[in-house]
């Protein structure tokens, strides 16, 4: 890959980018060299509907690896705050 060596070494992603097929993809083209090489962003997203625990393991599987750098929340506002504050949501 171009980036990874030209020396890009940080490479940020979500689960909603390009229709969901972000992270697979740059699981993809990540897998070949070292995981402690890079460093590994991608975001959740705390729709209403959604288990987080269950799309942070969906999350892990597309981007073939077992763990993330950075776990970033996606589209933190007033109005959907309360879903990553919440205690008895998963």
């Amino acid at each position: 890959m171009a980036a990874y060596e030209a020396g890009v070494n940080y490479y940020d992603t979500a689960y909603v980018y390009h229709g969901g097929k972000s992270e697979g993809f740059v699981g993809n083209a990540l897998k070949k060299y070292p995981r402690d090489s890079y460093y590994l962003a991608t975001k959740v997203y705390g729709s209403p509907n959604r288990d987080i625990r269950k799309t942070f393991a969906e999350q892990l599987e597309r981007l073939q690896t077992d763990y993330v750098d950075f776990y970033l929340l996606h589209c933190l506002e007033e109005d959907t705050f309360s879903l990553y504050t919440d205690p008895e949501r998963d």
